[in-house]
């Protein structure tokens, strides 16, 4: 991928679209730190708006991480099993490399709000099972990978009850404790902006960098109304307990690897197909 740039830093955990670099070129993409409130403060275009305002909560008391008692949730309602529950098979068994000519079938993928958000969904690829604002079981596939990414990089910034999404679906360890204290903070006290209707990006196309059974390394192009280039984060997620986490950085971020190029034709378009 072009214009790859290292996120690691003296400041902490930090967002792909939110480096010092993306701000001096004019190009400053969101919150202070978090893959799921992508913002476009450099003007308007023509455009086509995405999904719909975003607001996070105000006045979360320090000591309720997550807004909302766990369990519960302000977005979407409950589907399926419950927490912990074993995850149900999905018809999706694929496990050839995904690319233009092998990616999701047409029609398959549906496109849901979560709070502003369009996120990428499919019934044979997961996820399966909701419980408030957790999205998971996965297909155990290069199909699943891609959609647990694309699902728990947002959910687990945006959620208004993000404290069980982090849980649940980013894989254990110090680095999701980091996560979780960095979403904590920024979510109790915020020092952005909600996003706007008119900037919010879409994922545009993906590309999985390299898959086994227990690891996938995807990039992820996500385009915003402003036009210009596309940017691009690399996501990993890691194959436990029975589902897709996304793994995050030792520094408690979501990925150390973004950049921007001005096509998505090594790429495998969302849009194929569907």
């Amino acid at each position: 991928m072009s214009d790859q740039t290292s996120l690691n830093g003296p400041d902490g955990p930090r967002s792909p679209f939110t480096n010092k670099w993306f701000v001096a070129s004019g190009a400053f993409l969101g919150s202070v730190a978090l893959l799921g409130t992508w913002v476009a403060l450099s003007g308007g275009d023509n455009g086509k708006a995405v999904g719909s305002s975003a607001t996070a909560p105000a006045g979360v008391p320090a000591g309720t991480p997550g807004g909302n008692p766990p369990g519960t949730s302000a977005g979407t309602p409950t589907v399926g099993s419950g927490t912990g529950a074993p995850c149900p098979q999905l018809s999706d068994t694929n496990q050839a490399p995904l690319n233009i000519g092998n990616t999701f079938a047409a029609g398959e993928l549906a496109w849901k709000d979560f709070h502003g958000y369009q996120l990428p969904e499919s019934p044979s690829s997961g996820p399966a099972v909701r419980s408030g604002e957790v999205a998971r079981c996965y297909a155990h596939t290069p199909r699943g990978a891609v959609l647990a990414l694309a699902q728990t990089s947002i959910r687990s910034s945006s959620a208004d009850n993000w404290r069980p999404v982090i849980d649940q679906q980013v894989a254990p360890g110090p680095e999701r404790e980091s996560y979780l204290q960095f979403v904590t903070a920024d979510r109790v006290n915020p020092s952005r902006p909600s996003p706007a209707f008119s900037t919010i990006g879409q994922y545009a196309a993906y590309q999985v960098n390299s898959y086994t059974a227990d690891t996938a390394v995807v990039t992820f192009a996500i385009k915003f109304p402003m036009g210009g280039a596309y940017r691009t984060v690399v996501l990993t997620a890691v194959w436990d307990g029975g589902d897709w986490k996304q793994k995050m950085t030792p520094n408690g971020q979501q990925s150390s690897s973004f950049g921007q190029q001005k096509t998505v034709t090594d790429m495998v378009p969302f849009a194929v197909g569907n």
